[in-house]
């Protein structure tokens, strides 16, 4: 993947978008994903790992974190 140091800073920012910022970082990796690799497979794989670690971060470590301020 071609700036992928520019996806990440995208990704970090998009996420503090609640709900959306995730969809729009997978939406435009399925779109870079397919114009870059052209395989349908490929743009998925790339757009799922990064729906998928969004999430394990927002469920898991946000939590703790937040849980840690709490106490």
């Amino acid at each position: 993947m071609q700036h992928a140091a520019v996806w990440g800073i995208l990704a970090g920012v998009f996420n503090s978008i609640p709900y959306f910022g995730p969809v729009i970082v997978s939406g435009g990796l399925l779109v870079v994903g397919l114009v870059q690799g052209g395989e349908l497979a490929q743009a998925l794989l790339m757009s799922g790992v990064a729906l998928l670690i969004t999430s394990l971060e927002g469920w898991l470590l946000t939590r703790r974190y937040w849980a840690k301020l709490r106490t």
